[in-house]
């Protein structure tokens, strides 16, 4: 077997690329899905307490976003409380979360006339969706939501839950 030679044409040697096991391993950033909430009363706790069930799984919430300070406030707790940490962001704005680099996927669980702005802000951001049912108000909304997912190539989901 013929041996490989790491010298470049020239003499020198290439470096030694060295990543630390953690990337390869259970806690691989790739291997975790950061999340922020856009709604946290009624349907946005229970998806709260759905993603916190995922934890074992990679699953992590690193902000929160509600209108109502008592949503926004009670969500944090049991975000920090399930988490053992006390870093779960608090907003009433939902761009800031949507524009945060940290954070790969968005959950709108606002009311249903709120759906489409959050989303299409997260997808315009580079961030993944999963929005409650009904996706959007209008069916214009709906093809303006489709048509950033597939402009910026990323993933979107509705909840069909009960139905």
């Amino acid at each position: 077997m013929k041996r490989r030679s790491f010298l470049k044409s020239g003499g020198t040697a290439a470096a030694a690329t060295i990543l630390p096991s953690s990337v390869f391993g259970q806690n691989a950033p790739s291997k975790q899905v950061t999340f922020g909430f856009v709604g946290t009363g009624g349907m946005g706790g229970a998806n709260i307490g759905r993603v916190l069930k995922l934890a074992g799984d990679g699953a992590r919430i690193l902000g929160v976003c509600d209108v109502d300070r008592f949503h926004c406030e009670g969500a944090a707790a049991n975000v920090n409380k399930a988490q053992g940490n006390k870093d779960c962001a608090m907003t009433g704005d939902f761009r800031e979360l949507t524009r945060r680099d940290d954070i790969d996927a968005i959950v709108v669980s606002t009311p249903d006339n709120w759906h489409a702005l959050p989303a299409i802000d997260a997808i315009r951001h580079g961030k993944d969706v999963y929005v409650e049912k009904p996706l959007t108000l209008t069916v214009r909304e709906g093809q303006v939501l489709v048509s950033e997912m597939r402009k910026h190539k990323r993933v979107g989901q509705t909840g069909t839950q009960q139905r």
